[in-house]
């Protein structure tokens, strides 16, 4: 059992880094992740002028659930929003227990 615990984990992996690798892969993007609530994707689209700031040649991407964009798509310092499903979302945060794995040197 323990077996199959561990290959289902490793497709759960690899599945969340084609997600990824696809919608989150450019190096002059920093890539804020924004995959719970409504409220959480407005803080954190708030926080991109700062990041702007610190990083001006650097593009900022928030990735969001598809029902929270259009409060993304409000804010200038965004450059591009990329909407994410609710089963993706459910991959990426079963994957996020492996931290080491999901977290990129330009994901937020």
């Amino acid at each position: 059992m323990a077996e199959n615990v561990e290959e289902l984990r490793k497709q759960v992996l690899d599945f969340a880094g084609q997600i990824i690798g696809y919608k989150a892969n450019r190096p002059d993007t920093l890539y804020i992740f924004s995959l719970y609530q409504g409220g959480d994707t407005l803080k954190l689209a708030a926080y991109s002028h700062h990041l702007k700031a610190f990083y001006p040649q650097q593009r900022i991407a928030i990735v969001c659930l598809q029902k929270h964009s259009v409060v993304a798509e409000m804010f200038d310092h965004i450059d591009e929003v990329i909407p994410m499903d609710a089963k993706e979302k459910d991959i990426l945060e079963m994957a996020s227990q492996d931290h080491s794995y999901m977290y990129g040197p330009n994901w937020i």
